[in-house]
This record gives structure tokens, sequence and C-alpha cells, in this order.
């Protein structure tokens, strides 16, 4: 079995056929498709069995998208893994693509591309890596390659006869950006272990961490083709409905277990390191006064000073000062928002708005 494809579901029953033919439309003939169900308490399973024997199907408990991902990936018995959400699905050339990029790259253990976003109303936003970035995308420590097209008929669909891409590390750019979706990743069997796999029972940023443990052991190959539509819907439970100050607790969190865990990484990149976790602690003070949560504000205001961080002094002493104030939820309200109003005229509202990273 050359791939294995993990779909993780919960309660799609209505969106998660197009996720599935989406996958057997690929042109590989090794494919294996498997769907964990995280505990659905809709038509899931009946849904997933009209597919009979061309998808395994497998159910557990609910325990969150990281346990059902690596329940799939324990079953899976391919050279390589390749992860779709259920409300998701793929361009026709997605895996075609990206296999001959490991063909041409043995070195990188994880491929992914660039992808669409389909709001709720239809449309579609092309690059939404860069999107996702807050910039246009660039890769400091990787070289650019050019993808051509063999006149296979695995290849046939391809966009154009030559795909520009990127490969070589990528673990210190990842401290400080998610540009990668995981419905678009695919990885090699051989680089996963328990230390790579996916963090379980946590709020967000599984996949974020899940990269960065990848890319640490391993170099990372881009294609800058969209291979995948990251379908927008209003369902419930989609991470976009989490809090701004669950993602600002959730990225200081993802910091402390990964790169500041690294004493490898921190003796290399000793500013780089500081400097994320400095705004990481500040944006859990900032997030903490925004929801009321004085108490939240004190305590990362308190981490900041005693890592003795000398960057982002003036945010902290506002927000030392909007704690200890009755009104200074409304202040740095209105602070935030002549912020925001500076940098749309600046033309730079953009990054401040789409950034996934919540301490940029």
């Amino acid at each position: 079995m050359r791939v294995s494809v993990v779909i993780p579901t919960y309660n799609r029953a209505r969106r998660i056929p197009e996720a599935i033919e989406s996958v057997l439309r690929q042109p590989v003939s090794e494919l294996e498709v498997i769907v964990v169900d995280d505990g659905s308490t809709d038509e899931t399973e009946s849904v997933v069995a009209k597919y009979g024997s061309r998808v395994r199907y497998v159910r557990q408990a609910n325990a969150g998208v990281g346990a059902a991902r690596n329940a799939g990936i324990r079953m899976a018995t391919g050279e390589f893994v390749a992860f779709l959400d259920s409300d998701d699905r793929w361009h026709d050339f997605k895996l075609s693509m990206q296999l001959a990029v490991f063909e041409a790259r043995p070195d990188v253990g994880l491929v992914f591309s660039d992808f669409d976003i389909e709001r709720p109303d239809g449309s579609v936003q092309a690059h939404g890596a860069a999107l996702w970035a807050g910039r246009d995308l660039d890769f400091p420590e990787m070289q650019p390659f050019a993808l051509p097209r063999h006149s296979t008929a695995a290849r046939e669909t391809w966009p154009a006869d030559s795909i520009a891409g990127w490969s070589g590390p990528m673990y210190r750019q990842l401290l400080d950006e998610l540009p990668i979706l995981t419905s678009s990743v695919i990885v090699r069997r051989g680089v996963l272990d328990a230390s790579t796999w996916y963090a379980e029972r946590v709020v967000l940023f599984e996949d974020w961490e899940f990269f960065a443990r990848v890319a640490r052991r391993s170099n990372v190959g881009y294609v800058s083709a969209s291979t995948t539509v990251n379908v927008g819907h209003l369902d419930p439970g989609r991470v976009s409905k989490c809090s701004s100050l669950d993602r600002a607790v959730s990225y200081r969190t993802l910091l402390e277990r990964v790169w500041l865990a690294d004493r490898e990484f921190v003796r290399e990149w000793p500013a780089e390191a500081a400097s994320a976790y400095s705004r990481a602690l500040l944006a859990v003070a900032r997030e903490a006064l925004l929801v009321g949560r004085r108490d939240m504000a004190r305590e990362g205001l308190t981490a900041w000073r005693e890592a003795g961080f000398e960057n982002g002094q003036g945010w902290a002493a506002l927000y030392a000062a909007c704690a200890r104030m009755a009104g200074g939820r409304l202040l740095l309200r209105n602070v935030l928002r002549g912020r925001t109003a500076m940098r749309m005229v600046a033309g730079s509202g953009w990054r401040f708005h789409g950034s996934v990273n919540p301490a940029a």
C-alpha cells in the first residue's frame, strides 16, 4: 500500500462524501482510505458504509482531532500518510504532484501546498497559505525547484507544465507562523514516531505542533499550486470559533512544549526564541484583559517580567496599567482600535487581521 489517507471526522455526515470522493479520484493505484469517526452522533457510519471496501471505517469515543489522527496513523500501512479533514476536499492532481516531490527529494519528510478557501457563500479565495501567514510567502532557509509535469496518465490533470516549489529546513520558520493547512499535508511514514504524533486533548494547534516536530527531524517541501480546498462553513466545532484568549494561551503552550524545550534550538536561536516568547506572553495578557480576566493578565505579565525581556516594554506597561484600572478593559479596546485604524491607513492591516499567529 503506497499512500494511506487519514480522514478524522465528527458529525460531518453531510460533508464527508465530498472529501472521500476527492480521495478516490486520485490517480494513485495503491491507496488506503481510513475514516476515523471521533464519536459522531449523526449518520456518519451509514454514509461511510456506502463506500464498501474502498474505505476503512473505525469509530472511537470522542477524544478530539489529535487522537483521531493518531488512530489513523496507527492503522496506516502506506509508505506515505496524507491527512484530509472531512469538511475539505482535494483537487484531482493532489497526490500525484506531491508524490513527485518525494521522488525528486529523498531528504524531504513532509510536503504541503498552497490551498483555496471556499467561503460559506460559495466564493473562493485563492492563495490561502499567504492569507494565513499574513504576507506573501517566502522560505528563507529553503531552496527553490521546478517540478515538471511528465506525460503520464497520473499527471494529466496538473494545472501547468511546471510547478514551482521549495524544499529544505522549516523548523525555525514555524516558530513564528503557520502557513500549512493539514488537509494539504502528506508525510513519509518513516518520519513518524511517538515524538512526532499529534498532541491529544489540547484546545488548539495540535497540527502546528505536529508540523514543527516533523520539521525538526526532516526537511520540508512546498508546492505553490493549490492542491486542496479548505471549506468554510458555520457548522459547530470549527477552530475559527475558538476565542482569541484560547488562541493566545495555546500558542504560549506550543512554544513551551516545542521550541523552548529544545535546548539546541534555544542555543542556536536565542534572540528569536526570546522574542517569540515575549510576544506570546504579552498576547495572553492582552487577550485576558479584553475579556475581563485581569488575574490571568497579571500572571502573563509576571512571567514576562521574570524572564527579563526587553522588547515590548511599552505594551507591557500599558497592559499592567490596564490591569490595575477599573476601566482598563475599555481603555485597551480603544487603544487597539486606534492601532488597527493606523495599520489600515498604512496599508498593513491585512497582516494584523489575517495572521494565524495570535502573537503577531
